[in-house]
């Protein structure tokens, strides 16, 4: 486990409270609640959350799926 001082030094560009909440978050993430969740939620699908979005709401989607490529084309969806 990280101390702030760690994190910190790995990001320079980082607040200490950041940096606080970031070794705080890991203190108190579950280890079982973060595989529960990957796997309940595989395969990451989530293109039919698009289905019904109103047209005065612009849509910015950033993707990628390194084991097709470097960026992920719509197409591939």
């Amino acid at each position: 486990m990280q101390t702030v001082e760690e994190v910190q030094a790995a990001h320079p560009l980082w607040s200490k409270e950041g940096a606080v909440w970031k070794v705080l978050g890991a203190q108190l993430c579950d280890v079982e609640a973060i595989k529960g969740v990957i796997e309940q939620n595989h395969p990451w699908s989530f293109v039919h959350l698009l289905d019904n979005i109103p047209p005065n709401i612009k849509l910015t989607i950033l993707m990628a799926d390194p084991g097709k490529d470097v960026a992920c084309k719509m197409s591939t969806v």
